[in-house]
């Protein structure tokens, strides 16, 4: 038994008290005097250790490193979020792009058959010039003004229609039919 640590525990489970009340000199004997209160048969009401100055600061310290890593533990848990959404988002970015490609590789280059109806109109009127025709003259024979607007939106028309294989541009403002063979 543990009579000079803690005297009073057996006597006070003899006479029926629930609880005892415990002052401590250091952590070692809280473990001691618990084992003792409990072969006595009473509950340990508050176990006081007498604290010194260099337990205090130990204490302090100790609480601050632990508010540190809860800090650190919540700031991790809100990157890992946002890095889990970002990549979530590029994972779409990526099934979207594969998407939007597909269908472009199984149609193939464009035909006239898939172009604008203006530039149809375009074309055809090409088709019935031998030499070619410039932007403004082009804008004369479709009766849509040669103000500079519509001679510089005609010649990006048939730029366009050049880099899709359709028109030629063999001098610079020149364009013709694109040889079909």
């Amino acid at each position: 038994m543990h009579p000079p640590v803690l005297p009073g525990a057996h006597a006070a489970g003899a006479a029926g008290a629930a609880a005892v009340a415990v002052k401590l000199d250091s952590p070692a004997h809280a473990a001691v005097h618990g084992e003792v209160a409990a072969e006595a048969g009473v509950a340990l009401l508050s176990v006081r250790q007498e604290t010194r100055p260099e337990h205090v600061k130990l204490a302090a310290r100790q609480q601050l490193v632990q508010q540190t890593i809860d800090q650190l533990r919540d700031q991790v848990a809100r990157i890992t979020e946002q890095l889990n959404q970002a990549e979530r988002a590029l994972e779409r970015l990526q099934i979207t792009s594969v998407t939007v490609q597909e269908p472009a590789a199984e149609e193939g280059p464009p035909t006239v058959d898939t172009l604008p109806p203006g530039d149809h109109d375009i074309l055809a009127v090409i088709e019935h010039a031998t030499d070619g025709l410039r932007p403004k003259q082009l804008c004369q024979i479709l009766g849509i003004g040669t103000g500079p607007r519509h001679v510089e939106g005609i010649r990006a028309k048939l730029r366009r229609l050049v880099s899709r294989g359709l028109l030629t541009e063999p001098k610079p403002g020149l364009f013709t039919q694109a040889d079909s063979t």
